[in-house]
Order: structure tokens, then sequence, then C-alpha cells
């Protein structure tokens, strides 16, 4: 869900420029640590998860105007730093598909890698004290609750339009280009948007509560159903990520 589909030229330079600065400075950091921590035999693990992703982002669920990122799961995994090399991957192999543009791949992949790393640290911390496939759900909600207010965040600071971190249902009339706004014409242009969403009995941002709940809640039992799983058939692919990461 924490995914802005922004075409190019909607967001000013300024901002995709410094999104793109951070997560290239973060990826490099990734790449090191990958080596330090002697990770090189996952690496062809990162092309598994990254497909992985790149399937479950690019297909809304249809009944439900959201679509699964399962970024949590690949954190715990393949661990946070091969993690986010695959967000940063998925996130170009998108932009080149047509979901959101060139422009925007730095700052999708700075949403969607906190997503996963927090998802991670969470999950690595609460499963010391609670079951496994509940620390995996707490991490999943948490994550997404911490992804979702960052992309809300990024879309009011740079001044892009609310209806771009709207659910997918919403029609995107504004993305022709970037236009700075007022704030009485961004609160009009927002309650616009608001009423444009509609799922079951529900409008604006009551339909938006609904639809955010219930993907979330969808997204952290899917990735706790497959933890799970992977707890019976292959322990070791999670609790080597563990290991790995104290070394």
């Amino acid at each position: 869900m924490s995914h802005l589909h922004l075409v190019d030229g909607v967001i000013a330079p300024i901002w995709w420029i410094l999104g793109y600065i951070i997560a290239l400075g973060i990826l490099g950091f990734a790449v090191m640590r990958v080596k330090t921590t002697q990770m090189h035999k996952k690496v062809p693990f990162v092309g598994v998860v990254s497909a992985l992703m790149l399937i479950t982002m690019s297909i809304p669920l249809g009944f439900l105007p959201f679509h699964l990122n399962l970024t949590v799961l690949v954190g715990i995994l393949a661990g946070p730093w091969l993690g986010f090399i695959a967000v940063f991957i998925v996130n170009v192999i998108l932009a080149f598909i047509g979901h959101g543009g060139i422009t925007v791949v730095g700052i999708n992949t700075l949403i969607i890698g906190l997503e996963l790393i927090v998802g991670y640290l969470l999950y690595k911390t609460l499963s010391t004290r609670i079951k496994q496939v509940t620390a995996v759900a707490a991490a999943v909600v948490i994550a997404l609750l911490i992804s979702t207010t960052f992309m809300f965040g990024v879309v009011i600071a740079t001044d892009t339009g609310i209806e771009h971190a709207l659910p997918h249902s919403c029609n995107h009339d504004h993305d022709d280009g970037y236009e700075q706004t007022g704030q009485k014409e961004q609160l009009d242009d927002w309650e616009q948007h608001l009423e444009e969403v509609h799922f079951l009995a529900f409008t604006g941002w009551s339909a938006v509560f609904i639809i955010l709940l219930l993907g979330i809640a969808l997204e952290a039992f899917v990735t706790a159903l497959i933890i799970k799983f992977f707890m019976k058939v292959r322990p070791d692919m999670i609790n080597s990520v563990n290991i790995s990461s104290r070394q």
C-alpha cells in the first residue's frame, strides 16, 4: 500500500533529487553491510524476493483497492540490507513498466525501505518475547502504519496532491504536471478527491480508513501465514537472518 504512483513531472525536482541522494546513500551502505557480514551466499535470493515483491505490488486485489507489499516478509527472509537492495530493484522495474515514474524511484525506495527495516527490527525484537507468528503480525501492522504515515507526510511536504496517496480506486486526474497551489485550493482539492473514494457503504475518509485497516490486516495475515509455513519446512531461512545480523 505504501507506494506513491507518481508519474514524472508531478513532483518538484528538489524533492525527487533529494530522495535519490538519500536512497542511493542507504543503498551503498547496504551493499557494504552485505559484504562485511559475509551474506554473499544470499545474493541469488535477492532475485527471488524481488520477484515476489514485484508480483504482489503489481497486482491489485480487485475486491479491495489495495496491493500487498510483503516487504516485512522479505526483510525477515533476506535481512534488512539485502531486503533494501531488493526494494530498490523492484521500484526501478515498477517504474519501467509504468507503475510510477522514474523520478519517484528514490522516494518510493525510502518509503518501502522504511517499512522493511522497521518490520525486520520489530520482528527481531518481538520474536524473543512472544510467539513468532504473533511477532510477525504485530511487526507488519506497525511497520505499515509507520510507512503509510511517512507516505502521507511526503505528499503533504511536497504538495503533490492527496490523490497520489489514496487507494487505487481513485482516478488520478492531476498527473499531467507539477503545480503549486495555495492552502485553500489544496484543501478543496483534497475534499474533491476524497469524495471520489467509495468502498462498500463508506465514502471519503471513512472509506480510506476501512480500506487501510482491511489491507493492513490482510497483509499481516498473509505474511504470518507464509512465515508459519517456512517455520515448518525451512526454519533455517528465518533463523539464519537473525544469526547473520549479529555477526
